[in-house]
């Protein structure tokens, strides 16, 4: 999304891209793009100072989500959009379909929660964007449709590093087996968890 950005920005305008880890970010290369580490819980945001803000998967992690929509809202120029995209839930499915997704949905969705993680937050962007005090605020779901293999990478190693997790909330090791085998086969259509993109304006 950086180097989307960065490739569409015009005249002088430039891209600001940070993560608490930039690791995945080292191989960006562009002129009018900067790349730098930020703890967007704990450190300052310029106030008034951004036309365009874009936060995906990130406020789902945080311990206060609704501070940093705040923050962030507090940090655009007068007619600045914020958006914001973070996951509806962990339900995946497949066609043919896999009945182990359906299994090992409350049981991922629990050991999430445990661990400091809220998959749902996306349920809750365009109430956090109105109470940020931004205008013309919507939003809108969307799912993945892509066959099983490399696509879902991120999903089977997030299954995967949280395997005993899932399990003591009650998925069997068979479900989750079968979930990941599925996540793999390029023979099935895969659709993915629910992301939710919502979005707001500041209007003054």
């Amino acid at each position: 999304m950086a180097a989307w950005l960065a490739d569409r920005v015009t005249g002088s305008g430039s891209v600001l891209a940070t993560d608490i880890d930039i690791s995945g970010l080292s191989g960006l290369r562009r002129a009018n793009l900067t790349v730098a580490r930020h703890d967007l819980e704990r450190e300052h945001v310029p106030a008034g100072e951004y036309d365009l803000i874009h936060a995906r998967l990130v406020l789902e992690h945080l311990r206060e989500p609704a501070a940093a929509v705040g923050k962030l809202a507090s940090a655009l120029r007068a007619g600045g959009w914020l958006i914001l995209e973070d996951a509806d839930g962990l339900l995946f499915d497949a066609e043919p379909a896999e009945k182990a997704f359906a299994a090992i949905t409350g049981p991922w969705q629990q050991a999430a929660r445990a661990a400091g993680w809220n998959p749902c937050y996306g349920r809750y962007l365009v109430t956090g964007l109105q109470r940020a005090g931004l205008g013309q605020v919507g939003g809108r779901a969307h799912r993945s449709y892509q066959p099983g293999g490399q696509a879902w990478l991120v999903a089977r190693l997030g299954i995967e590093r949280m395997r005993e997790q899932i399990h003591q909330q009650g998925a069997s090791h068979a479900d989750l087996d079968h979930a990941l085998a599925a996540l793999d086969d390029h023979t099935r259509t895969i659709i993915g968890a629910p992301i939710v993109t919502a979005w707001g304006q500041r209007t003054s």
